[in-house]
C-alpha cells in the first residue's frame, strides 16, 4: 500500500499515534478515578473534551484556507485573552490576578503578530520568492 513504507510519514506517524495510546493507557490503568470522583466533578472539567473536539474540527476546516500559521497564532491569541479574563474573575477556582500594562501588551503583541502574518490580505506582501 503506498505510503505505508517503513520510514514514511504515515509508518511514522502510525508508531506515534500507537506509543502515545499505550502511554495513555497505562496511565490511565494505574489513576482510574472512582464513580464518585467522577460523578461529584465540576461542570467545567467536561469543556476540555468539547474544545479538544472543536479545535482538531477547527484545525482540519480552518487551518488549510487560513494558513496554519495564521490559525495557531489565532489559537494563541485565543488562549492569551481568556486566561487573562480567567485570572481577573477568577473563574474556575483560580486565584485573582489584576490586570496589568505588560499582560494587556502582551495580548497586544499577539494582535500584532497576526496582523503581521496576514498583511498579504491588505496588499503590503514582502514575499521572498
Amino acid at each position: 500500500m503506498p505510503g505505508l513504507e517503513r520510514g514514511s510519514e504515515v509508518d511514522i506517524g502510525a508508531r506515534v499515534f500507537q506509543f502515545q495510546s499505550l502511554l495513555f493507557v497505562f496511565i490511565m490503568v494505574r489513576t482510574i478515578p472512582s464513580a464518585e470522583t467522577i460523578w461529584n466533578a465540576p461542570w467545567w472539567v467536561w469543556l476540555g473534551g468539547i474544545f479538544g473536539a472543536m479545535f482538531v474540527a477547527g484545525a482540519i476546516v480552518l487551518g488549510p484556507r487560513m494558513g496554519m500559521a495564521l490559525f495557531f497564532t489565532c489559537v494563541v491569541f485565543g488562549q492569551v485573552s481568556i486566561s487573562l479574563l480567567i485570572d481577573r474573575f477568577g473563574w474556575f477556582e483560580i486565584q485573582i490576578r489584576e490586570l496589568s500594562v505588560s499582560r494587556i501588551l502582551g495580548v497586544l503583541l499577539v494582535i500584532a503578530g497576526i496582523l503581521l502574518i496576514q498583511k498579504e490580505e491588505f496588499g503590503l506582501s514582502n514575499s521572498l520568492e
